[in-house]
């Protein structure tokens, strides 16, 4: 680190504020990079009373930007929106809200919500746009004291197709990196991802929108704040920097995300992104837990914030504004790299960094977690963690290079900022009388045109996408993208309570009428969580607009304000009559537009959390047998307007949008979560985008290769619509499906509950869903098989190809009986808890869970951090070596971890006959450092490299099918019988060789452990490429097994997916809505308790 500088005089000059004129001024301004209005810097000059240096005019400059500040948004916001409930404990006054999750084993839990859009970085560099949206996210959740439970990415592309060759090219490369950047990131730092949703429209040809959630839980006890703490008067405190060295990265970030996108200022755009380092991020958030948790055992508070717009100077003002403080901040301190010019040192958005205000009798303990116990200087060059300043009593902001005075400011010019009043100007509208309809086209090109939908960019299959995300890490989840339209994670283990999350929102509501818009994100958001039985808890919103100086664009953001506030008092808070549905975070996006004038189409997107009392209640979407009911809650109406029906070219109902009713909205979603929480339902999924015919395509067909099933349905008589306007219209409501002999109850909860429901019909094994009208009359019928390869190709096709298309699998057929082996148990009955070392090298993400389970089974398990000494290994019975992304998987996969001294001593014992797991990373290390397959001990004798799946390039999720290698000699997988569904998740798992035949020497050898085996459609789960189908190998003694996927994700019946083509899958569904049968061991149990059995 450089700490000793000769800083450029022009950080200390003043702004000639008083001598120019405006236009002068503003070229002043502009020439370094500042976006602030003339007027706005001579505000500057009145409040400090003198010119202010260039850097405070810096620092200026990104506190007073709409990022920051939100100067034009807050008045609406605060009239708007309600932030108060009872069960509220933090609201949006701090980076993330905070939302009560109740009692379990006498410890109360908050759920943390976050929200935050990464935009204009993403349009300019997509991968490292998108990547840092996570990171930034994730740490505003960290920063409350919590740990980071899931992920969610609401994303809105430029419209994939057309015939401007180049551009539409272009845009299909943004939506790509975009979801690069995004895996790249989030499954380095081990944060499931668990939704989202995907647009594609001509308006964001130009701005693509990258919005991203975050979710967390705390002890309540354990919450941070971002403020210096009220103890800060009784004793002094210091300000402690942590993290990578500030550089040039993401300067003006703030600003740039406050201004026009100027796509011909390409160079100085990529400059205002920042760089990425999910690696270093993995390494400070299990620091910060060591760190939080020194401080709570000492009984101090501190402050915690994370850097992210403004860099040093906005972590270190906010922090003492917030709890009523100044601060002295002495740049020569901080760790940067050499030649920095000071402004840049004081607001630079470099990534991965963090701000304390800690007690100055902790200080040193702190320093020594950071740059000591965990090495931070010899793991990432430059990283530390190292005091910058004090707290002081005055309310002066005092930013200095030694005695270079750079910033003298009362701290409350700097944070509280400015505020405009901005005008506001409707769109005019025409108004459409309740008599018009348009024009249908003949009724036997109705199935045409669902067809049609099914393969649109808005209605197709997002798998492609999903697949690229980690939603198993952690061992939480209980559905995943794709299952369901919530999210659900169970985060405390043990416990029956559960989190839904959901994110949503629509563009095409949005042009046609931005209230709506608004308030129907709320809606659908909350729709969607009680399809797995939660009730709303919280939601956050992420208002993404045009320019707030055009007034029409400023009325399009208060209209769709004042949409989800209506809302959020309209349906309310479920836990509490009478209260609203609070919003607890959130963030204002504007200026999303380019110079040629366009703006994105109104999106104000909404993210809900709900909480579930017993997981084991939770369903699926897909239909699940047939002969069960099907049933329809909510009214159908012939309002089409904002619809994916007309947007695709058809005709059909009246051009306005869909009524909302907010008392009928309530009555309909606690109808649904009531049911769900009885037990009622096999399926339920909630009627918006495609209408009725789409949320029935998504019952019948669910995940590529899965079995897919039929349905019957008779459009009801007394609808007075006409089919089109009964199947594509897109108002609110829920499909569910009910075993008959559920039906009856479940129809007097719905009657007593006063919603409007009506019997549709029913699932039937058949390959087709026909449609009759009212009296039986067919309307129509179209193949499930044809559905399933218009819908799952269609995003393949668009973003990797033709391949990617092709590569699809087809749907499974049924499953035989037979094909359920069972958990085989324990083959011994060994006595004691064996001790085991879950082996953590810098930046392994998957310690916690295998840890949690190997206890679980039987192991007395040991989170060993690479900092401890090596040779104390060898005193553990056994060893895991668990997944992630070790050390940062520099030059492959595994490489470098392999050279840890730790894998010197896991060689050693291995050779004495201690058994080693190797998991994922864990396998790919076990194979660089030569502990398999071990022909010659320490010898690197076979390569695990990228993956090669047709048409898909990168990260890869997905469940597969192991079994037993017929020649296997090792006692990992002695009595393994059938086929064992685990997930895996990786980019570099296909094992090779140069000679081809040498894997079959190995199998010939027995080394050969575990192959890929046929899953549903697929005839083989190989996702890799990987020769022979081989997931895992062994050394000739056949106490080290290393293999790809992840048993501890599949360790207990409730990880398993419900839709698997598998029958784990149909022993999970039989089993649904028992608790304690469904947290018995799953198909992954066998492998950890084999190694238990052999330490």
């Amino acid at each position: 680190m450089n700490r000793d500088h000769d800083f450029p005089d022009e950080s200390f000059a003043p702004v000639p504020v008083g001598a120019l004129a405006d236009d002068a001024l503003q070229s002043y301004l502009r020439s370094h990079g500042l976006t602030l209005a003339a007027g706005e810097a001579r505000r500057v000059a009145e409040l400090l009373g003198r010119d202010p240096t260039l850097t405070e005019m810096t620092l200026f400059d990104t506190m007073w930007s709409e990022h920051c500040s939100y100067k034009s948004s807050r008045p609406h916001l605060k009239a708007n929106l309600p932030t108060s409930a009872a069960n509220v404990i933090i609201g949006p006054v701090e980076d993330a809200g905070i939302v009560d999750f109740g009692v379990i084993d006498g410890k109360r839990y908050g759920i943390i919500l976050a929200h935050e859009s990464h935009n204009h970085p993403s349009q300019v560099m997509p991968v490292e746009g998108a990547a840092t949206g996570i990171g930034g996210i994730v740490r505003d959740v960290y920063c409350m004291g919590g740990q980071v439970i899931a992920a969610l990415d609401p994303l809105r592309f430029g419209w994939p197709e057309g015939e401007d060759g180049a551009g539409a090219a272009h845009r299909v490369d943004i939506a790509r990196d975009v979801v690069r950047g995004i895996w790249q990131y989030g499954n380095a730092i081990g944060v499931p991802n668990l939704g989202g949703d995907v647009y594609f429209h001509p308006s964001f040809n130009e701005n693509c929108l990258v919005n991203v959630v975050a979710v967390g839980i705390v002890e309540v006890d354990h919450i941070t704040h971002s403020a210096v703490p009220p103890q800060a008067v009784e004793e002094p405190y210091d300000l402690i920097l942590v993290g990578k060295p500030t550089d040039w990265s993401g300067m003006g970030g703030a600003a740039f995300a406050s201004a026009t996108l100027d796509a011909e200022a390409a160079t100085e755009n990529k400059g205002s992104v920042q760089t990425p380092d999910p690696f270093l991020k993995r390494i400070l958030t299990v620091a910060n837990q060591a760190m939080l948790e020194m401080v709570r055992a000492e009984g101090a508070a501190i402050g915690f914030k994370d850097l992210g717009a403004g860099g040093v100077s906005c972590v270190t003002s906010e922090l003492v504004d917030a709890g009523g403080f100044g601060c002295d901040v002495d740049l020569a301190l901080v760790h940067q790299i050499a030649g920095l010019p000071a402004r840049v040192c004081a607001c630079s958005e470099t990534q991965e960094r963090y701000g304390l205000a800690v007690p100055a009798r902790l200080t040193e303990k702190v320093l020594k977690i950071y740059n000591e116990d965990f090495a931070l200087p010899s793991l990432y060059d430059g990283a530390c963690a190292c005091r910058i300043g004090s707290v002081t009593a005055e309310r002066t902001y005092v930013l200095r290079v030694g005695d270079r005075i750079l910033c003298r400011a009362p701290v409350e010019t700097i944070t509280e900022g400015i505020r405009y009043d901005r005008p506001a100007r409707p769109i005019a509208r025409p108004v459409i009388g309740p008599e018009v309809r348009l024009p249908e086209a003949a009724p036997e090109r109705i199935a045409e045109e669902w067809l049609a939908l099914l393969e649109s960019p808005n209605l197709c299959s997002r798998e492609y996408v999903y697949r690229h995300y980690d939603p198993e890490v952690q061992a939480n989840t209980i559905l995943r993208p794709g299952e369901a339209d919530a999210g659900v994670l169970a985060p405390v283990a043990g416990s029956r309570r559960a989190v839904a999350i959901t994110a949503d929102g629509n563009p095409l509501l949005g042009l046609e009428d931005p209230w709506t818009a608004g308030a129907a994100a709320v809606l659908e958001a909350c729709r969607n969580v009680a399809c797995v039985g939660a009730e709303p808890a919280a939601v956050t919103d992420c208002l993404n607009f045009g320019n707030p100086e055009v007034p029409e664009a400023f009325w399009q953001f208060a209209e769709a304000v004042r949409g989800v506030g209506d809302a959020c008092r309209g349906v309310g808070c479920f836990a509490r009559e009478g209260e609203p549905l609070p919003v607890i975070s959130g963030n204002v996006s504007f200026y999303n537009q380019s110079n040629s004038g366009r703006s994105v189409a109104p999106s104000p997107i909404v993210a809900c959390v709900g909480m579930i009392e017993d997981h084991a209640l939770c369903r699926s979407q897909r239909f699940k047998e047939a002969g069960d009911v099907i049933l329809l809650i909510g009214a159908r109406v012939p309002d089409l307007g904002g619809s994916a029906y007309l947007a695709a070219g058809f005709q059909a109902g009246r051009p306005a949008v869909p009524s909302l009713d907010f008392p009928t909205a309530r009555r309909e979603i606690r109808a649904v979560i009531d049911l769900v929480r009885a037990g009622l339902p096999s399926a339920v999924h909630d009627i918006s985008d495609g209408g009725l015919a789409l949320c029935l395509s998504e019952m019948a067909l669910g995940l590529e290769g899965a079995e897919v099933r039929g349905a019957s349905l008779v459009l009801p008589a007394d609808a007075g619509l006409t089919a089109r306007e009964f199947l594509f219209g897109e108002a609110g409501g829920f499909l569910l499906t009910v075993p008959p002999d559920h039906l009856e109850e479940a129809a007097d909860l719905l009657d007593g509950a006063g919603v409007t429901w009506s019997r549709l019909g029913e699932v039937t094994g058949g390959p087709a869903i026909t449609v009759a009208v009212a009296g039986g009359q067919p309307l129509l019928e179209i193949d499930t098989g044809e559905m399933a390869r218009r819908w799952q190709q269609a995003l393949p096709r668009i973003m990797g190809g033709q391949d990617a298309a092709e590569a699809v699998p087809a749907p499974s057929a049924a499953l035989s009986e037979e094909e359920f082996a069972g958990d085989p148990g324990r083959r011994s009955a060994r006595t004691g808890r064996p001790r085991i070392a879950v082996v953590q090298l810098p930046g392994v993400n998957c310690e916690d869970e295998s840890a949690r389970l190997l206890d679980r089974f039987g192991a007395r398990a040991e989170v060993f951090r690479w900092t401890r000494s090596a040779t104390e290994l060898a005193d553990f019975d056994g060893f895991l070596v668990p997944g992630g992304f070790s050390y940062q998987d520099r030059v492959r996969a595994g490489a470098v971890a392999a050279k840890d001294p730790l894998l010197r001593i896991l060689l050693e014992q291995s050779e004495r006959g201690k058994p080693v797991l190797g998991i994922c990373n864990g396998c790919q290390v076990l194979v660089e450092a030569g502990l398999v397959p071990g022909i010659e001990p320490g010898a690197v004798e076979v390569a695990l490299a990228h993956n090669r799946y047709r048409g898909r390039d990168g990260y890869y999720t997905n469940w597969v099918a192991l079994e037993r290698h017929p020649r296997a000699t090792t006692p990992f997988v002695e009595g393994l019988e059938g086929t064992v569904p685990l997930p895996m998740a990786h980019a570099e798992g296909r094992f090779t060789h140069e000679d081809p035949a040498f894997f079959d020497r190995l199998a010939a050898a027995g080394h050969v452990a575990l192959r890929y085996a046929a899953l549903g459609g697929r005839s083989s789960s190989n996702p890799n490429g990987a020769v022979l189908d081989v997931a895992g190998l062994t050394n000739a003694r056949g106490n080290v097994l290393a293999m790809m996927p992840h048993p501890e994700r599949a360790a207990l019946l409730r990880m398993v997916p419900e839709d698997l083509p598998h029958a784990w899958a149909r022993e999970r569904r039989a089993w649904a809505g028992d608790f304690a049968v469904l947290e018995s061991p799953g198909p992954g149990a066998f492998l950890l308790r084999r190694l238990i059995e052999l330490c």
